[in-house]
């Protein structure tokens, strides 16, 4: 909202008669200088390309020779989208958001702007993942409570670790598939089957995959 501005007038007391009929000084009567021009800003787009960091450097599969020739609604999509996959952790860490936003730029312009939000997004949940971002997400999550699984033939340090690096090992062998929150859940139940231990005789079906 802009700031509203009180604008005060004062009344100067009445002058003398004398001094009414004086003579106007001669500088009054010349005419006033023009006023210097104002420099202005170069039109920019908003948002600015490079609140995504490292954005001006991307190569677009797009008909486009830059980011100043995209439309600004699509840019202002783009940002809002890179924010929102920042600010969410399941996001975050499984999706590089940089190029995630990049790509839904892409898809957008590809798809046009009536097609709803969620159409764009699910067209690229396959690719752009963090590989470790996944592998940390993994490890807090088995330091919070995948513990209860732990078999207690390795350290609880190295049983997390396991269970980190067989996450994310996962995630990128889906490549090409769309990652959803029941396919998170059944990674991470593979992840702990593969990080036991088997006893003596017994066929180890999940085997571990960093190894």
């Amino acid at each position: 909202m802009l700031p509203v501005f009180l604008m005060v007038f004062f009344l100067a007391p009445a002058l003398p008669v004398s001094a009414q009929n004086a003579p106007a000084p001669s500088k009054l009567l010349e005419e006033p200088a023009a006023p210097a021009p104002v420099p202005t800003e170069p039109n920019t787009l908003s948002p600015d390309p490079l609140l995504i960091p490292g954005a001006e450097d991307d190569k677009l599969d797009l008909p486009f020779d830059d980011y100043s020739d995209i439309p600004p609604e699509a840019l202002d999509e783009m940002q809002e989208f890179y924010e929102d996959c920042e600010d969410n952790e399941m996001l975050s860490s499984h999706y590089e958001c940089k190029c995630w936003s990049t790509r839904f730029l892409e898809e957008r312009i590809k798809m046009g702007p009536i097609k709803p939000r969620v159409s764009v997004m699910l067209s690229i949940t396959d690719e752009c993942f963090n590989i470790p971002g996944a592998a940390g997400y993994a490890l807090e999550k088995c330091e919070a409570t995948g513990l209860m699984h732990y078999d207690g033939k390795m350290s609880p340090e190295e049983y997390c670790q396991c269970v980190a690096n067989n996450y994310a090992i996962q995630l990128d062998f889906m490549k090409g598939q769309r990652l959803t929150r029941n396919r998170s859940s059944s990674m991470m139940t593979s992840s702990i089957l593969r990080c036991k231990t088997p006893n003596p005789g017994d066929i180890n079906i999940f085997k571990r995959l960093d190894q």
